[in-house]
């Protein structure tokens, strides 16, 4: 009964993202805000795709690995900016400067298309061996380039976080009597929102540091020769 109930609410969040996408394509366009948005949920989808991929989608493993990092380094930035949009006086666009929140999502999408370029057997081995394995220099560069940017992460998200949450704070405080309608809800919302974002950061960073301390398998390289 349980992993029923959580399929229909897997399912149904998943239906719900794709819904809210498709209605945000009619807005993208218009206000640059939610393109931010956009970005925030399709990394968002990506993320929670997960499952889908590993049960439906097996072949598809190692492009959902791949993914799932620059998917990470692009959530809170989005997210951010789309919270910069909706609080700003003047109608807010992308600019020059906006575009350094993305240079870790594409230092890390140049990471992972260097990591689909492996073969299938060094990418298992990678992921899912449980032995010692033997890596090849340029596997094992990547590798820990990538284990570089995911620590990266945490402190990113982090410091996103503090930024929306006093981006908001700063605004309420010049928020006038006339606004108290719909943006007023809307920030409520995204109040809402960024507290359980700092809850899952939280958890979702001591589990980073978990994975990446039970050591796996291409990171014993060589623990039998000495």
């Amino acid at each position: 009964m349980f992993v029923a109930e959580f399929t229909f609410v897997y399912t149904f969040l998943l239906g719900a993202l794709g819904l809210a996408l498709t209605i945000l394509a009619g807005r993208v366009q218009r206000w640059h805000c939610y393109r931010a948005l956009a970005l925030f949920l399709f990394s968002l989808f990506v993320i929670l795709s997960g499952p889908l991929i590993f049960a439906q989608f097996p072949a598809a493993r190692y492009v959902y690995i791949a993914a799932i990092v620059p998917a990470w380094l692009l959530l809170f930035p989005c997210f951010y900016l789309y919270t910069r949009g909706l609080t700003s006086q003047v109608p807010w666009r992308f600019s020059r400067q906006s575009l350094w929140h993305f240079v870790p999502a594409c230092v890390s999408c140049v990471l992972s298309v260097s990591l689909l370029r492996l073969s299938d057997s060094t990418l298992f081995s990678i992921f899912f061996a449980e032995g010692d394995v033997e890596l090849a220099s340029d596997a094992r560069l990547t590798v820990w380039l990538i284990i570089t940017v995911m620590l990266f992460w945490p402190l990113q998200s982090l410091v996103y976080v503090v930024k929306t949450w006093r981006n908001l704070l700063t605004y309420r405080r010049q928020l006038h009597a006339v606004f108290a309608s719909t943006k007023e809800r809307e920030l409520g919302w995204l109040g809402v929102v960024l507290t359980l974002m700092f809850f899952n950061w939280g958890w979702l960073a001591l589990t980073l540091i978990q994975d990446l301390s039970a050591q796996p398998a291409f990171l014993r390289e060589g623990e039998s020769r000495h």
